[in-house]
């Protein structure tokens, strides 16, 4: 797949952190939890099924190309749901 029909991503946050050891750096995106994993198959392909199917695969290739991005860069990705947020 060419590059330009890579999806794009513009993630939530951007952290930079600076430690004893240097600056630490995460591009943070909030998702809900039932969107962080591929639907579960149905009986039928519901209307429904279709899009969580089509939701995944663009989030899951969005996610692939932010790994990849921030690991050229020194930085982590990182996927928050509700339930890292309800502390």
């Amino acid at each position: 797949m060419p590059l330009n029909h890579l999806p794009r991503i513009t993630p939530d946050f951007y952290v930079k952190v600076k430690t004893p050891k240097g600056n630490k750096k995460w591009v943070v995106e909030v998702k809900p939890k039932a969107q962080c994993k591929p639907p579960k198959m149905p009986s039928r392909k519901t209307k429904k099924y279709l899009n969580e199917v089509r939701t995944w695969a663009v989030n899951d290739a969005k996610w692939k190309n932010a790994i990849e991005y921030c690991k050229d860069r020194d930085m982590e990705f990182i996927i928050l749901t509700e339930v890292e947020l309800m502390i």
